[in-house]
């Protein structure tokens, strides 16, 4: 019966007493009746007859006006207990109930509110549910989680008392909102199944959060979860901390070309931002810092639509090698979220990029022209160019070089194909040239391999390209790759004068496997340049010669250009990994027969620990003296990636030599930044309508004190009750006596003359007043 009351009641204990009050009129209507001695009255008999006539009118009459009064003191108990509908149970009733609170602390949380965030909202309503709880103390607990630790709530199960209260409020002062994207699923189902533990208590789910629109309109996952909770018999709160859609700016890439990145050679680097407004964004200002020091102009947008994206390019030169930063930022525009207006980026700048030329003819004559193209003289173009033959492969280590180029090579010794194998496999840029020491059956049989090796396709025997008759084509077709970039989309007069004599020929009826594609062919069809990869390297062919054998590209313009783009792009396959987003783990990889196992860390803010000390997986700040555990599984893992910027990585070698990586991290543009707001009625239509989830809009907290779960049935009472009084003082009336000019009122149910006074005999009921039942 108890918690049948605390289910429909918000005040259930005043309802025993209340129950006693419903009888008050009853007892007041029984000692009315008792209130006169019957007494026979010989002259009123004539009376009894008419009386008779009419006594079960007045009956009914007076029973009804009991019934009133009853009914009128009954809902003013009602209005002190506060009744609710079955659907709308009041979050803190006088039954055991269980609270688990999810705030959602992703990157989106971040948008201001004036001189607050999201997240603070967030904190605020987890206070006020815990506040209101602490009235009842013993009665109702609360469990709170971080959407960024489903697995590891900040309280557990707590009784909601004063003391707790004070420690929630002081716990969550010290809490931040993160700079990631969690898997709101994930939290939701951490907070189900906590809550489905609890068996026979009341069950309330919490969630609060901006609830952003692709997370409900773009994968249903989130809105399963939802209704899985409702429909498992628990009440469910959408508690939503943002109002409106705020206008964002994002810058969403800051890159270049760093695998080429050299000292005192210009490095070309892009920035691109995205306007998430639904308006016009005009002279959007972009400040540049290189090394913490502002660049002397700001990048300026004139105009950036609603949903576009811009994209400017810059040149930096950077005086000396070794590490630097580049940091780009929005400025001067009206944004609300501020972590997605800044991007970082690292570039490890070397003196120079040394590139390996093997040349298979015996007077090198084809290696002079490379060595022309990228190195015309010391520093102009970054490259540094060591022209050797084929027994060096094998006498030398190849990992000191950005990439090799082998130039009409005949054939390779077996441990020389293996370096090769092993320095590409691990991010080296490799590029064939043929020529006429080219020996098929060796590439076929070896480098080829089936598919499986260094070459992209089998050959079969040099061909000429017959001579062009008038048609003015040029003799080299190129597919959209970025290789070919700066001949595309114009008619350039100096790839109009390549002439290209001999190639070699593939299989017409071979089909390159899924790892190699065409991207240029010859004037006649047949395949020019190929692209395959092997391991992480990049590898290009050209199926005609590197010198000027078979053709006279190596003395055309050019030619220059398209070994200087083949440089950058063969290096790009070691530099995979120069950007991360905020979240990831670091994983460094752990040779136990090189390292020690040992690994630090320095992070992007002084914010607490800045250098954290990595052993076999666990993580301690750098004065933190603690034994140390063994590496397992050849790498260390550190998960705490929450802040954007560039992170810094060294490994210890046995020998106590270390080396040094660096990683970028930034803020999830992709995910984060846009703040369009999901629609109510999208979100309950998502969740389904078979269930009953509750979304609470900005500023209403009534929710939580129950306000809002007995405003429908306290304005009916209001309603039933003014209707009880006003029938009840029309129906008093009508059964009272009232004063007449000759001082007395007639007895209803007789027409006496007005001479006559009636008297009460012992037949008659008791009259009725308005003022006594």
């Amino acid at each position: 019966m108890e918690a049948w009351l605390s289910q429909h009641f918000i005040n259930s204990s005043l309802i025993a007493g209340g129950a006693l009050l419903v009888g008050v009129p009853i007892i007041i209507h029984l000692i009315n009746r008792m209130r006169f001695r019957r007494v026979k009255f010989a002259a009123m008999e004539f009376l009894l007859n008419s009386q008779k006539k009419n006594r079960r009118r007045v009956l009914l009459e007076q029973l009804l006006l009991l019934l009133l009064r009853i009914c009128a003191v009954a809902a003013v108990v009602a209005l002190i207990a506060r009744p609710i509908l079955p659907k709308d149970l009041p979050l803190f009733g006088e039954q055991e109930t269980q609270h688990v609170v999810l705030i959602d602390d992703s990157g989106s949380m971040r948008d201001m509110l004036g001189e607050t965030t999201a997240f603070d909202a967030a904190k605020k309503i987890a206070i006020e549910i815990a506040s209101e709880g602490e009235r009842r103390p013993e009665i109702h607990k609360l469990t709170l989680i971080l959407a960024s630790q489903p697995s590891q709530p900040v309280f557990t199960l707590q009784n909601l008392d004063s003391e707790f209260l004070a420690e929630m409020q002081s716990r969550l002062e010290t809490i931040q909102c993160s700079h990631r994207r969690f898997n709101l699923v994930d939290a939701v189902k951490a907070a189900q199944e906590i809550l489905v533990e609890q068996k026979g208590s009341v069950l309330n789910f919490h969630f609060i959060s901006d609830f952003r629109d692709p997370e409900w309109t773009e994968d249903a996952a989130l809105a399963t979860a939802v209704h899985d909770m409702a429909a498992a018999g628990i009440s469910t709160n959408l508690a939503r901390t943002v109002p409106e859609r705020h206008a964002n700016l994002a810058v969403t890439e800051l890159s270049g070309q760093l695998q080429i990145a050299a000292a005192e050679i210009p490095l070309r680097l892009r920035v691109k931002v995205e306007s998430f407004s639904d308006r016009v964004v005009e002279n959007v200002r972009v400040a540049l810092t290189v090394d913490g020091t502002k660049l002397p102009r700001n990048l300026v947008i004139p105009k950036l639509e609603a949903g576009k994206t811009a994209t400017q390019d810059f040149d930096v030169t950077f005086l000396t090698a070794g590490p630097h930063d580049v940091r780009a930022r929005v400025i001067g525009a009206e944004d609300s979220l501020e972590e997605d207006n800044t991007r970082f980026l690292a570039v490890d700048v070397a003196a120079q990029h040394r590139v390996l030329v093997i040349d298979g003819h015996v007077n090198r004559s084809s290696a002079e022209y490379l060595e022309d193209a990228l190195e015309p003289a010391p520093g102009i173009t970054g490259f540094d160019v060591l022209s050797e033959d084929v027994e060096y492969l094998r006498r030398n280590p190849l990992n000191g070089f950005r990439n090799i180029v082998l130039l009409n090579v005949g054939q390779l010794p077996a441990d020389s194909v293996r370096f090769l194998e092993e320095y590409v496999a691990a991010g080296g840029g490799l590029a064939w040239f043929m020529g006429d020491q080219v020996r098929p059956a060796f590439y076929d049989d070896v480098l080829y391999n089936q598919g499986e090796g260094l070459f992209p396709v089998p050959i079969t025997f040099i061909k000429d390209l017959p001579e062009d008759l008038g048609e003015s084509t040029d003799d080299f077709r190129f597919e959209k790759h970025p290789l070919f970039a700066n001949f595309e989309g114009q008619d350039n007069p100096f790839l109009a004068d390549v002439r290209v004599n001999k190639y070699f020929a593939i299989d017409e009826e071979f089909e390159p496997g899924p790892n190699t594609r065409i991207i240029g062919r010859f004037r006649d069809g047949a395949p020019a340049f190929l692209e395959h990869r092997f391991g992480r390297g990049r590898i290009i062919t050209f199926l005609s010669s590197g010198g000027p054998d078979w053709t006279n590209w190596p003395r055309n313009p050019s030619y220059v250009i398209f070994q200087l783009e083949l440089q950058k792009y063969l290096a790009e396959s070691a530099e995979a990994e120069a950007n991360y987003i905020t979240g990831e783990p670091i994983t460094i990889p752990i040779d136990p027969t090189l390292h020690t196992g040992e690994a630090e860390i320095r992070l992007p803010s002084a914010g607490g620990a800045d250098v954290i000390r990595l052993r076999g997986g666990e993580a301690r700040a750098a004065d933190d003296q603690t034994e140390d555990t063994t590496a397992q599984n050849g790498s260390i893992t550190y998960s705490e990636t929450d802040l954007p910027g560039i992170y810094e990585i060294t490994r210890t070698h046995r020998d106590q030599t270390t080396d040094v990586r660096r990683k970028t991290y930034n803020f999830p543009t992709g995910e984060e930044s846009p703040l369009a707001l999901a629609a109510t009625d999208v979100m309950k239509s998502r969740i389904g309508n078979d269930v009953e989830v509750h979304v609470h809009e900005v500023g209403a907290s009534g929710w939580i004190d129950g306000e809002e779960a007995g405003q429908e049935m306290r304005n009916w009472l209001l309603r039933i009750l003014l209707f009880v009084l006003l029938a009840e003082q029309l129906l008093a009336k009508r059964l009272s006596f009232h004063s007449t000019q000759s001082g007395v009122a007639p007895l209803r149910g007789n027409r006496p003359t007005p001479t006559s006074r009636p008297q009460r005999t012992a037949a008659e009921p008791a009259p009725t007043t308005g003022a006594s039942a």
